[in-house]
């Protein structure tokens, strides 16, 4: 690749406001996969221990954290889709009386 045409894609890269430009959702649904994995090989491995021998508690509080991450980000999506969904149904509000407003 010549100089000015790196350049050129380098401009383009870092000047588009596409967030999709860094493969954003594809690195999420492969890392959501391995958790997925980990969580049934976990769940797996815990289903052997009983209570009397019970887990260690930085294993506890890992687990909690993670559970409290995946929550926040299932909450932050389902907020997003709900913002879109208003936004669309104010879009289609709008269109709606600007299309009894025509005289046709």
């Amino acid at each position: 690749m010549k100089t000015k045409e790196f350049l050129k894609e380098a401009y383009e890269v870092f000047n588009t406001n596409d967030d999709h430009q860094d493969h954003e959702v594809k690195m999420a649904k492969t890392q959501l996969k391995e958790i997925v994995q980990n969580a049934l090989e976990t769940f797996q491995l815990v289903k052997q221990v009983n209570e009397d021998t019970g887990l260690p508690g930085w294993v506890q509080s890992k687990l909690t954290k993670a559970d409290d991450y995946m929550t926040s980000v299932r909450k932050s999506l389902e907020g997003m889709q709900y913002d879109r969904q208003a936004d669309q149904d104010a879009m289609d509000y709008e269109n709606d009386i600007n299309l009894g407003d025509r005289d046709d």
